[in-house]
């Protein structure tokens, strides 16, 4: 009997163990799947789903790109368009096995791509965004550069009154993933020209005065300038949101192609420790079983 009750404990243990973690998602405002919207195309020129202009009629992830010689030509060629759509959905540029980025990287073939909110039609992409994990670690991978300010771009995270960098201009696509701990709701930021890596705006609210930046929830250091940010998803997958970054402020003398900086932000899903595990199931089953043992023993000397 003792070792089945044994059995009993380790499988008590095992089973709520394995699902004390509910399956890991990342969020924008609040959201795993409203706010997202299908992209029907890439092909630079395209006017369907839901209205997401910035290049007169062509949306960010479908216009052209100053990096290949396409913005602002007479006759542009789409197998050229190296804008972020292009290269999460390996089209344009990067279709075919190109690449293109410094160094040159190959797109990442996403299947099933949506996009985060819809854009008025002045040359701006989503409204404010802000970014919200289910488990306490969350991985940001550089996936691509394609910009002459590269070397001297920041990405940030902010939280209150908190800035963090994430990475600096000397990190690229090949430095790999950075793995953060993040407990809340969050922005980005991108800026140039701070040292250090924190910076609080309580005490220091003139910390960016002078400097460029831009943020996820809309605007930069330039007054009236729209959205540098441009969130997406593979359908289904609410562990990955992948952000394309344009550089320029303000934003009306960029390309608005979006790939100056694109990123993935991925939950990395950390069980819960043995130890806790053992304090809140095993311990007490286990418990179970001594007693049992015990009661056993007596009884036996008892006959």
């Amino acid at each position: 009997m003792t070792k089945y009750l044994m059995m009993a404990a380790v499988a008590i243990t095992l089973g709520l163990g394995g699902n004390a973690l509910a399956a890991p998602t990342f969020t924008v405002n609040g959201t795993t799947a409203s706010g997202f919207a299908n992209v029907t195309g890439v092909a630079p020129g395209s006017t369907t789903g839901g209205g997401q202009a910035n290049q007169g009629s062509a949306f960010y992830w479908a216009g052209y790109s100053s990096d290949t010689g396409q913005f602002g030509s007479g006759s542009p060629d789409p197998t050229r368009s190296a804008t972020v759509g292009n290269f999460l959905t390996s089209t344009g540029a990067w279709g075919g096995g190109g690449t293109v980025g410094h160094p040159p990287k190959p797109g990442l073939g996403l299947t099933s791509l949506q996009a985060f909110g819809t854009t008025a039609s002045s040359g701006h992409t989503a409204t404010g965004m802000t970014y919200g994990v289910s488990s306490v670690t969350s991985g940001f991978t550089i996936r691509v550069e394609v910009a002459g300010l590269a070397g001297s771009n920041q990405l940030w995270y902010r939280q209150g009154n908190i800035l963090k960098k994430i990475f600096d201009g000397s990190d690229s696509s090949t430095s790999g993933p950075k793995s953060i701990v993040i407990t809340d709701e969050f922005e980005l930021y991108l800026i140039r020209g701070v040292s250090g890596d924190t910076i609080d705006l309580g005490t220091n609210p003139n910390a960016l005065d002078g400097k460029e930046w831009a943020r996820s929830t809309g605007g930069s250091n330039s007054p009236g300038d729209g959205q540098h940010f441009a969130s997406f998803r593979d359908a289904g997958d609410e562990s990955t949101i992948y952000t394309g970054i344009e550089d320029i402020v303000p934003l009306s003398g960029s390309d608005k192609d979006y790939n100056d900086i694109v990123i993935s932000m991925s939950i990395e899903e950390v069980p819960a420790p043995p130890a806790l595990v053992l304090a809140a199931l095993g311990i007490p089953a286990l418990g179970l079983v001594r007693r049992f043992t015990r009661k056993t023993a007596a009884d036996a000397v008892v006959a």
